[in-house]
């Protein structure tokens, strides 16, 4: 780990992280075809996924000359994955902020035609380096709205949004979703800003039957 001529410790966490194993496992040696080709499987776990920009190099021997190619390429992430928020913070600085939040009840009831339906509580909760951060600004927005028919969703009051709130002394921000007048499933996406301008994000899935 070197701090000079270039300070190689991007996440200021004392060490060079992501360590190499988290880069995946791949095997030791493959075998061309009479295509002069091979596949192999790159594994990795899933919370290296979004945060490990990998490096893959494949040499090769042929009459005495090596041959050498890289490929260099982001970990990804399954589309289910990200869309059901199963992937968490960046696993190697937990210095950086962390959104959470969750809805009590997760179904409610859609509304007759006309009228608004079921009402739920969405619990965001805002912390760093395993502090609870109290005072700071977070918004939500309904981003998909399947349970609107001649009425829609709403967030606190403010129709799709985006309505902010500041976190309590718990790190603790609350909102009301309350449902349209249709069965559907809706988003609600949830926004922190940090003080250097980056969003950090989560979705909560709301169903209306």
């Amino acid at each position: 780990l070197d701090a000079t001529p270039i300070n190689e410790d991007k996440s200021g966490d004392g060490a060079l992280t992501p360590a190499v194993s988290y880069a995946g496992n791949v095997p030791s040696s493959i075998t061309t075809d009479e295509n002069g080709l091979a596949t192999f499987d790159l594994v990795y776990l899933k919370s290296s996924a979004g945060f490990v920009y990998d490096a893959l190099t494949a040499t090769t021997l042929v009459l005495g000359t090596e041959t050498k190619a890289t490929s260099r390429f982001w970990l990804g992430a399954t589309e289910s994955d990200i869309n059901g928020c199963w992937l968490g913070g960046s696993p190697f600085n937990t210095s950086w902020p962390e959104l959470t939040a969750s809805a009590t009840p997760g179904v409610v009831a859609a509304g007759a035609q006309g009228s608004s339906g079921g009402s739920s509580t969405i619990l965001a909760t805002l912390s760093a380096n395993g502090a609870l951060l109290p005072g700071e600004t977070v918004t939500a927005e309904i981003i998909s709205a399947g349970s609107e028919d001649t009425v829609s969703p709403d967030i606190d009051g403010g129709g799709a949004g985006p309505v902010a709130q500041v976190t309590d002394g718990a790190g603790r921000a609350t909102f009301t979703y309350t449902a349209g007048d249709k069965a559907g499933n809706d988003w609600v996406k949830l926004t922190y800003t940090t003080p250097g301008g980056t969003d950090i994000s989560y979705y909560v899935p709301m169903t209306a039957e």
